[in-house]
């Protein structure tokens, strides 16, 4: 059995993280928030331990000194394409100030892997270099420049996953999937952009498995930075025909009623993916499995 730290472990894919690890007979050390909902974790399980992190460095002495942790996987941050300024230091801690708080940690207790979480908002319109499509996205890149320091002068091991848009059953976070249900329940029109830009959904099991095999790969004094996505594109458009096809029932869109975003990604950036993985499921076999669960959990008039 091994030991893994997992921060943002209440959120969608680090909570599947947490039960993979779990079920491959291994312990999840789980970093949230005291106001962190823990509804997709389940606590009374002796293979996790919460841990409660409050922006003090102090609040994480206690993980390394009480667990030896075998490696970090690092999913916490606010990733909201929108900042107002009273929402930039939580940003900050967010994104670069807690990673910080464990590198240093690791370093000092002899934790050599770190298993880091990036975007694809870092590259706009397939930018090959770095092009941040908005503040969450500068966050992530300032935090990259943060671990080469570590790996160059600390000797970490770190791996950047940079994922693209990740979909599956029991996700409640207000995504597309989230509102096209929810447009069907209501009969009520969805507002959306003019739906021509193009998107590469992966599958969570898929995402999970990446970060399972970034713990192979790992190597030391490098640190190295793939991209997780199917590089199969489809545009909103073609995504919300299939979803519908596969929920059979008419969804009420007002195409265009949305302008795009500033700096909208209208094409994924296409950069190099992680040896010896790959994403197995299809759009519509993902899709199948999002209805099914959709309409095993709630009401379709």
């Amino acid at each position: 059995m091994k030991t893994y730290l997992v921060t943002g472990a209440n959120g969608y894919v680090g909570s599947n993280l947490v039960e993979r690890l779990i079920e491959q007979g291994n312990q999840a050390i789980c970093l949230v928030r005291k106001s962190s909902r823990l509804n997709l974790l389940d606590p009374s399980n002796p293979k996790v331990k919460l841990y409660y992190y409050d922006e003090r460095v102090e609040s994480l002495y206690k993980i390394f000194q009480s667990h030896k942790i075998d490696a970090v996987f690092h999913l916490a941050a606010i990733s909201q394409y929108k900042i107002n300024p009273n929402q930039i230091n939580d940003l900050i801690v967010a994104n670069i100030t807690l990673g910080t708080q464990l590198l240093e940690l690791m370093a000092d207790s002899g934790v050599k892997t770190f298993i880091n979480t990036g975007s694809y908002w870092q590259h706009l319109n397939d930018a090959k270099d770095y092009e941040p499509v908005c503040l969450y996205a500068a966050t992530k890149q300032a935090f990259e420049a943060i671990i080469d320091y570590y790996v160059q002068i600390k000797k970490i091991e770190a791996i950047t996953l940079k994922l693209f848009d990740v979909y599956g059953p029991k996700d409640s976070r207000n995504k597309i999937l989230q509102l096209l249900y929810s447009a069907a329940i209501s009969e009520k029109a969805v507002s959306l952009s003019p739906g021509e830009q193009l998107l590469d959904l992966v599958y969570i099991d898929d995402v999970i498995d990446a970060y399972c095999q970034a713990l192979n790969i790992a190597t030391k004094e490098q640190h190295l930075k793939y991209f997780i996505g199917s590089f199969i594109y489809h545009t909103l458009q073609e995504i919300v025909k299939i979803y519908q096809t596969i929920l059979g029932k008419n969804i009420p869109v007002i195409w265009g009623s949305l302008a795009y975003r500033l700096r909208e990604v209208m094409a994924p950036c296409k950069g190099e993916p992680l040896p010896n993985w790959q994403a197995k499921t299809t759009l519509e076999k993902g899709l199948g499995k999002v209805v099914a669960y959709q309409l095993q959990n709630q009401v379709l008039k």
